[in-house]
């Protein structure tokens, strides 16, 4: 069974998550790969909205797992 992932970022974890993301999709165990944002560097969007729509689509079945990433490494 392939498994759906979820990543999302703040603005200063964005490189870290398009590089996690791009790994994920080259990878046979994965089949999907959501990404709940950010969209870029300059995205403003806070982390806890990010983790909240990451934890919504793992408590409705739509992916198994979600993978973070924020600045300080102590956000999300």
């Amino acid at each position: 069974m392939a498994l759906t992932i979820v990543t999302g970022s703040d603005n200063a974890g964005y490189g870290h998550k398009s590089a996690l993301k791009e790994l994920l999709e080259q990878d046979p165990r994965v089949g999907k790969v959501i990404d709940v944002g950010v969209t870029g560097r300059e995205d403003g969007t806070y982390y806890p909205n990010v983790a909240v729509e990451a934890a919504e689509k793992i408590a409705a079945g739509e992916a198994d797992r979600a993978l973070l990433i924020c600045g300080t490494g102590l956000g999300v």
